[in-house]
């Protein structure tokens, strides 16, 4: 199937009325994929709706406009169920056959169908309702004791006969309910937890609806090395037995209820008697799925991308699937066991009878993580998670290019400066991680850099260090010199820094690290505004140098970095300043202090020293006194100002490249910050306003110069400015402040919630056109 432009109702709005849109890209990032009852259609939940598919042509069939992202259908297969991911998490019935909508909604939060379908059991908040599925009429439930407890962490569970439903608590507690009317039959305890953490626990009935077997969920993603499975009496709570298992990843019955599989072993589901177990070779296999005639079994090892498909008479493995490494798939059987679809970015289905994969739906383009418009603008270029990078005309909207050679996600765009080239690669965040686990990766590409010929549509050239079977190669990081005429790069397993010749097409030692020396973390490098310097640096606590860019020459060594935001170029001027924290111990009160020492002045080099260690070397200012030593330094992007959370306050300075002076910009007021070890803040870009995390119930966009309060914003997880980086252009106006799942207007404050966005608001350095990326949407609007 050929994945084209597809236009489609994008799920957002024009920052200002000025704009148009220009283009909308994909159809989403898929939330839940489903069979429909009689297997003839795949049904595809998204932020831009729910896509249905014919399953035989796989061609699209409808689409239906909703907010509803998690989807299924009732047991009886006559309403289909949607549940938005917005806080309202409202639940519209649509009929099964028309996917017409009903005129009324459910407000719950989590609801089950019994097993034939006529009821429905729906939590919203502490109150407990059941609905007829004919008519929808709620009936609240008598739910005393039910109120007593913690918050049901996983949907009401209906028992096989239809009588009972099980609630399984936040506390690890077990409550049995009669379906009709929400008596509690019986309520089993917590068990011991002497972790000191939360076990969540969930339970599932036997298949006669006589005992509960209760586990620990988190055991499941943890690998706990001992889990201990109790099985209880429904009627008195009583423990009848217990099964110890080591670290729980999958436990199921099958459709029939005559087996129960936990992890690869096989139990008798009456008996609980062991009576067999599939042989699976050894490696990180995590959940079982059954397919609906309990014949066959699926593993998969996520880290591998091994599907393994056994057969329950045999016992054996009867197909192999191999997909990239790190693929989490998620795996369906049709209804009518014939088919097998799994889905985790792109679409796949294969055939059960000869284990051939028979077709793909490439629609949903996965999750977009980088995105980037070229220096003149007039093109824009994304990368997925699946390895496709594509790139646009900003103007026309027309999709330029497509490039696939990339194996594994691409995380890395670089634009050549004023030029047509485009680099793509992995990122460093991977690089970091291949290198400390020491682990060959041989799926994805964390040795080579693409060039791309963006007029042509072609690959250029390849930049690949060899592989060492007995060492990482990674080529990170990665960044253009200002002139577009050369990609500079480091190659971690020689500790040197090479340079890449755009015209040449050949690549050379430039800058040698030095034998050993090369970080266990995150590298960057960056250039001074004048192209004439090349800065490499690490982490805090570490070191960082300065290169001649013509001849390669250290000018500056051992530059220890004590702050914990890197450090900053002076945007005006040719400058590199560190900032640093240190404390004087004395005999009485620690003697601590705030102070910046400039490393490097490209119009005074003999102001720069040969070396500087931050314990011994006078600063050029002080910043502050304090008694305690500061916890976390940052510049903002412009090197204009300073920020430092001291003991309980957060203090700003301004300071003046000019006449170099400083000012105290901003203190923060300590009565409502967060404990130390949450406390952060982040700088936006034109480096005029801060976003402060407060108490647990709030966070603040201040304006420095003012220190006026301009947007309150509620809730736990911090917001946060686009990132700000060689990856990402943020918003110039800095309009939109975004988190994990909302945005805000910062003119406006309003908010408005859009689930997850791989990265923020990207505008062009002209302000005349942004692209949103929604949830697996690209939207595109020019002026």
């Amino acid at each position: 199937m050929t994945l084209g432009l597809i236009l489609c109702a994008a799920p957002v709005q024009a920052q200002d009325q000025d704009f148009h849109q220009v283009f909308s890209f994909g159809r989403g990032t898929p939330y839940q994929v489903i069979w429909s009852p009689d297997s003839s259609q795949i049904l595809v939940s998204t932020i831009a709706g729910i896509w249905i598919y014919d399953s035989i042509s796989f061609d699209l069939i409808r689409h239906v406009e909703t907010e509803s992202v998690y989807i299924r259908f009732s047991p009886d297969g006559r309403w289909l169920l949607g549940q938005t991911n917005t806080r309202s998490q409202a639940i519209e019935i649509r009929d099964a056959k028309t996917y017409e909508r009903m005129d009324f909604t459910i407000d719950a939060q989590r609801v089950s169908f019994s097993p034939d379908g006529a009821w429905l059991i729906a939590i919203r908040d502490s109150s407990l309702y059941r609905f007829d599925t004919t008519t929808f009429t709620p009936t609240l439930l008598n739910v005393d004791d039910f109120n007593k407890g913690t918050f049901p962490m996983w949907s009401p569970v209906w028992s096989p006969d239809g009588r009972k439903i099980l609630l399984s608590h936040s506390d690890g507690s077990v409550h049995v309910l009669d379906a009709h009317d929400g008596h509690l039959y019986v309520a089993i305890p917590a068990p011991p937890n002497n972790s000191g953490e939360e076990d969540w626990v969930y339970s599932i009935w036997m298949p006669d609806s006589s005992r509960i077997i209760r586990f620990s969920y988190a055991d499941i993603f943890s690998g706990g090395p001992t889990d201990t499975l109790g099985v209880y009496e429904t009627a008195t709570g009583k423990l009848v037995q217990e099964i110890h298992q080591s670290a729980v990843f999958a436990l199921s019955f099958n459709p029939d209820g005559q087996w129960l599989n936990i992890n690869s072993d096989l139990y008798d589901a009456y008996t609980l008697a062991k009576i067999g177990t599939i042989q699976l070779p050894l490696g990180n296999f995590g959940s079982a799925v059954w397919s609906p005639d309990s014949q066959s079994i699926i593993f998969q090892n996520a880290i591998d991308g091994i599907i393994k498909i056994a057969d329950l008479q045999s016992r054996q493995i009867k197909y192999n699937i191999q997909l990239p490494r790190y693929q989490g798939t998620i795996w369906l059987w049709s209804p009518d066991n014939r088919k097998l679809l799994g889905f985790s970015g792109k679409i796949l289905i294969w055939d059960m009878l000869t284990g051939q994969q028979i077709g793909q739906i490439e629609e949903h383009i996965g999750v977009s993580i980088a995105g980037t418009f070229s220096s003149d603008n007039s093109m824009f270029a994304a990368a997925d998670s699946l390895g496709k990078v594509r790139v646009w005309n900003t103007t026309t909207g027309r999709l330029i290019a497509t490039f696939t050679e990339n194996k594994g996600a691409v995380e890395l765009l670089l634009w050549q400066p004023n030029g047509h080239l485009l680099a793509t690669g992995r990122y460093y965040l991977d690089a970091y991680l291949y290198l400390k686990n020491d682990n060959p990766y041989p799926k994805t590409d964390v040795n080579k850099v693409y060039i791309w010929d963006t007029d042509t549509g072609r690959l250029f050239d390849v930049i690949e260090l060899p592989q060492d079977p007995k060492k990482a190669m990674v080529i990170a990081p990665v960044t253009w010199s200002p002139d577009g005429q050369k990609l500079v790069f480091g190659n971690s397993k020689d500790s040197d820094v090479r340079v890449w010749d755009a015209v040449k097409r050949e690549q050379e030692i430039k800058y040698v690290w030095g034998e050993g020396l090369w970080p266990i973390s995150f590298p960057a490098m960056s250039w001074s505004p004048d192209g004439q310097i090349l800065k490499l640096e690490y982490d805090e606590n570490s070191l960082g140098r300065l290169f001649d860019a013509r001849t390669g020459k250290v000018l500056v060594r051992n530059i220890f970095h004590a702050a914990f935001d890197p450090m900053k170029w002076s945007k005006s001027e040719s400058q590199l300043r560190l900032a640093y924290a240190r404390c004087v111990n004395t005999n009485t009160v620690p003697d601590c202090s705030v102070s910046v020492k400039i490393v490097y002045d490209g119009k005074n080099p003999t102001a720069s020293n040969a070396s500087f260690d931050a314990a011994r070397d006078t600063p050029d200012t002080i910043f502050g006194k304090f008694a305690v030593a500061a916890r976390y330094l940052s510049w903002s992007e412009s090197a204009s100002f300073l920020g430092a959370i001291v003991d309980d306050r957060i203090i700003v300075w301004g300071i003046d490249t000019q006449r170099g002076l400083y000012r105290s910009a901003w203190t923060s007021k300590s009565e409502n910050l967060r404990s130390p070890q949450d406390r952060k803040f982040s700088w936006s870009p034109s480096a005029d306003r801060l976003i402060v995390c407060m108490d647990a119930d709030e966070s603040q966009v201040v304006d420095i110069p003012s220190g006026d309060v301009l947007l309150r914003i509620p809730g736990t997880s911090c917001p946060y400015w686009g990132e700000n980086d060689s990856m990402v252009n943020v918003d110039p106006l800095d309009a939109y402040i975004d988190s994990y799942t909302d945005q805000w207007n910062l003119n406006t404050g309003e908010m408005r919630e859009y689930g997850h966005r791989a990265f923020s608001t990207l505008t062009s350095s002209d302000g005349n056109v942004y692209v949103d990326s929604f949830g697996g949407v690209i939207t595109l609007w020019s002026r």
